[in-house]
């Protein structure tokens, strides 16, 4: 009996452990899937408003069009305008129709002569307007052409009187490829839309695009769920089962999936982004097989223990002995955290206050000295006028730079949301200070170059050739997210032992009212199959978990709408170079 239940406690206890291990597991894993769902329906919401303000730019111009005199009249200038309209916008306008109240084509390019006379009434968005009189678009159609289209139709009036339609025939490829197709998610991960009667407007599978729903995923019931919510326009998050092809081999996954409606006026698509399960959790890989590790060790560990209690009644003290091991063992764990968070509260504070100590420490061993000399002078009798001139000079000018540099970290961090008339060079430089130190500490040496000349103060900042109008909060995060981007590569080559010393360059320079920027690194630089996605909205190295790929991205659209720039990156033999252009004010 006794032995029996000194097993079961062990039992009891094995469990436990590995409840305990298991437990941090899962909470990951469900934080892992729900920052994925954020994301994802991230970025089906931002596809959706892209598609939705093109059809609104579209309609504006059709409403500019239909109140024209020359369009209710169809003079030449209105043919001369439906040409124009369709060769500047070519890749997705395929015609400019204009039609009576009968749904007679009066006008139309190109190929007008193919055309007029042709009656369209039959049309199911033709039908609509002719009835309704109201701004429509159409569902996804098959043109003649062979291609799917979107029909944008604006209702012409004539004091007051129906006369007649104005309208845009859009290549649906068009919208697919520039807000659809690029999507994506890691490795698998892909979006795609269907209409509100369920047809895939876009898939990346071959076959399915103008496919029903309902045929193309007939056998998986998790994915007719999740697209009859899309067709009520719905939005929100789930997961469905679907096969996918590697070669010859056919498997079915889970895919996490988020979608969300277009909304276009009296009609709606629906775009879904989804990612396999698997590569969700690949991040959690080294995680999950340390945890079988661990789990197998202490079964295995657990399961000898037991073996020696069942057989020997005599190891009450090896017992105690390993009891009191495992609590001093536990006491150091908690120890060790405890210290762990201790240190984590502390990371950020000190690499700032770090910074400031280092520039502090030179100007306050000066002072001091100057302090012990003056006690020595004293007693030698040698404290004259010059004396007492010479060391009070020697004192300010040296509490000074202390003052400069509590100067430098408010006035880098204070906001500033204006524009302000200021110098360029300072600002970089003040960006150089603050960081300078950050990155000795990590063994990464950080130079500031002016017009190719090292910069070593403020006075090697011409306020003559640097000062221009400009938002120093936007140069500044430009600025330090590019920085940023160096650090982490050189910190990457650094710990992988590829390098031993990380440098990176700075550099400003200004010529024909023009301010030019340059980062440059020997980080190793982007991998060339990278490099043209790195200014992608959705676009990321990171992995799943980690990161928008919204970084670059964000600093090119501020830096275009508030300073006029421009942004590049390119790979150098070292590293990488990004560099920022934007003229004065």
């Amino acid at each position: 009996m006794k032995k029996g239940f000194r097993f079961f406690i062990f039992l009891i206890i094995a469990v436990i452990s590995i409840f305990m291990i298991y437990l941090p597991y899962v909470e990951i894993k469900e934080k892992t899937v729900s920052k994925l769902n954020e994301k994802q329906l991230l970025i089906a919401k931002q596809a959706a408003y892209s598609i939705e303000n093109f059809f609104t730019e579209q309609i504006k111009l059709l409403n500019h069009f239909a109140s024209s005199s020359n369009f209710i009249h169809l003079t030449e200038k209105a043919k001369e305008a439906m040409g124009k309209e369709y060769q500047y916008n070519s890749a997705y306008v395929k015609a400019v129709t204009r039609y009576d109240s009968k749904g007679n084509i009066i006008y139309s390019y190109p190929n007008p002569e193919n055309v007029i006379g042709m009656n369209i009434s039959s049309q199911t968005h033709v039908k609509k307007i002719l009835k309704e009189h109201k701004t429509n678009i159409s569902d996804v159609f098959t043109s003649v052409q062979g291609f799917q289209s979107v029909a944008i139709s604006e209702p012409i009036f004539d004091k007051g009187e129906f006369i007649g339609v104005i309208a845009f025939l859009i290549d649906f490829r068009y919208l697919a490829k520039n807000f659809i197709e690029n999507i994506m998610i890691g490795d698998d991960g892909y979006a795609w839309m269907i209409s509100r009667d369920g047809t895939e407007l876009y898939c990346p599978v071959p076959d399915h695009v103008g496919q029903s729903i309902e045929e193309t995923s007939s056998v998986f019931p998790t994915v007719i769920a999740m697209a009859d919510k899309m067709r009520q326009g719905l939005s929100g998050n789930t997961t469905y089962e679907y096969n996918m092809v590697k070669g010859a081999k056919t498997e079915t996954i889970v895919k996490h999936a988020s979608y969300y409606p277009v909304r276009l006026q009296g009609n709606f698509l629906s775009i879904v982004v989804a990612t396999p399960e698997k590569e969700i959790y690949v991040e959690l890989s080294s995680f999950y097989k340390k945890m079988i590790a661990a789990i197998v060790i202490l079964l295995i560990a657990f399961a000898f223990l037991a073996y020696l209690v069942i057989n020997d009644y005599n190891l009450s003290k090896i017992n105690k002995e390993l009891e009191a091991r495992v609590d001093r063992e536990m006491e150091k764990r908690k120890s060790n955290e405890k210290l762990m968070l201790q240190q984590a509260k502390f990371y950020s504070m000190g690499e700032t206050m770090s910074a400031i100590a280092h520039q502090w420490r030179q100007p306050l061993n000066t002072v001091g000295l100057c302090i012990q000399d003056m006690d020595d002078a004293y007693k030698l009798n040698q404290i004259d006028e010059k004396y007492i001139s010479d060391i009070v000079s020697v004192s300010m000018k040296n509490l000074k730079q202390l003052s400069d540099t509590i100067d430098d970290f408010s006035k880098f961090f204070a906001p500033t949301e204006e524009i302000q008339n200021l110098n360029i060079c300072k600002v970089i430089f003040s960006i150089h200070n603050i960081i300078r130190v950050q990155f000795d500490n990590l063994c990464i040496g950080l130079q500031f170059h002016v017009d190719g000349r090292i910069a070593s103060s403020y006075e090697d900042c011409d306020p003559k050739v640097y000062t221009a109008e400009t938002y120093p909060d936007v140069l500044k995060q430009v600025v330090m997210n590019c920085l940023q981007n160096s650090k982490d590569a050189v910190v990457s080559r650094l710990e992988a032992g590829e390098i031993e010393k990380g440098e990176i360059l700075l550099s400003l320079s200004h010529d024909d009212g023009c301010f030019r920027i340059e980062i440059l690194d020997n980080g190793g630089g982007i991998p060339d199959e990278h490099i043209d996605k790195v200014f992608d909205p959705y676009f990321s190295t990171k992995g799943v978990a980690v990161g928008m790929g919204l970084g670059l991205y964000v600093s090119q659209n501020i830096l275009k709408d508030y300073l006029n720039g421009t942004m590049s990156i390119e790979n150098i033999p070292s590293g990488a170079k990004a560099v920022i252009k934007f003229k004065t004010s």
